[in-house]
């Protein structure tokens, strides 16, 4: 009987989940992996445009942004794990809506520069067991909000039974926003108090009021309890949230977002961060006494 490895309480294990990490420098004659070949071109397009949009910004620098897509069931020239004797990793919490499908994710050390020139040197393979309680990772180790993006797909699935995407990112005027909406470290530090237009209940009315793009935000838009990043407590809050919204605000942290495809993620993220970004220049003004 296959012994399995533990994700360990907090989720935050992926470097136990994989292989050696890649070189520094990429390697000229490195080839694509067989799995790789096996994804959809629209997948990986999408992919690169999105890291192209990202790195610019540095919203997506190491640790601090990472992706993944559910790919189709009939998504061809994926390893068998189970008869590869490959070891499996428990993952500590039955995800049945997602047993026997296969999640391409960017790695734990992806930069988003690399990713749009090089996604065979930042992707990753996970593949679920048909109960959907072990997981295989090939070209690991994952990134570390892997346990996120585990729940988030199998909440979609169970809900709508609709493949998504996941795009998770760190833009600075949004967390900046939620900086000034409630009493984190940095106001505590300062001894200053929130401002109640950034707090959670009215952030997204907030954005939402600031351009004719953002006035969707109110109904696709919630700000989470604040949680350790990454952490199991933070994938249980997406798995419930994202019942109801699109765009789930971590506190301090960033923005996690899921749609259909990765374009139409990015878009919402955008449009998120361009409103914030005028929130931001519009309450410094307001700070100096501006008209």
């Amino acid at each position: 009987m296959t012994r399995a490895n533990s994700l360990g309480p907090s989720g935050n294990r992926a470097e136990d989940l994989g292989e050696a990490r890649r070189p520094t420098m990429p390697n000229p004659f490195h080839h694509e992996p067989r799995w790789l070949q096996g994804v959809p071109p629209a997948v990986l397009d999408d992919i690169a445009y999105v890291a192209n949009q990202l790195a610019p910004r540095r919203w997506g620098t190491p640790t601090s942004g990472n992706c993944s897509v559910l790919l189709p069931l009939q998504t061809k020239g994926q390893p068998d794990p189970e008869s590869s004797g490959a070891q499996p990793a428990s993952l500590g919490l039955p995800l049945a809506s997602l047993g026997g499908r296969s999640l391409v994710l960017t790695r734990d050390t992806c930069r988003m520069d690399d990713l749009a020139s090089s996604p065979a040197d930042e992707l990753c393979l996970t593949q679920l067991s048909s109960t959907g309680d072990f997981l295989w990772v090939t070209d690991g180790p994952p990134a570390g909000d892997l346990e996120v993006h585990l729940a988030i797909h199998a909440a979609i699935q169970e809900q709508a039974e609709q493949d998504c995407t996941v795009l998770h990112m760190h833009p600075p005027y949004l967390i900046a926003l939620t900086h000034l909406g409630q009493k984190g470290p940095a106001l505590s530090r300062a001894r200053v108090d929130p401002l109640e237009v950034c707090s959670p209940p009215h952030l997204a009315g907030f954005l939402g009021s600031l351009t004719p793009e953002a006035t969707v935000l109110p109904e696709t838009m919630t700000v989470l309890q604040p949680e350790p990043p990454a952490s199991r407590a933070l994938a249980s809050r997406c798995a419930e949230a994202v019942k109801n919204y699109r765009i789930l605000v971590c506190p301090f942290h960033g923005m996690i977002i899921w749609g259909g495809d990765l374009r139409e993620t990015l878009d919402l993220g955008l449009c998120v961060e361009a409103a914030a970004e005028i929130g931001i220049r519009m309450l410094s003004g307001l700070s100096k006494g501006g008209g």
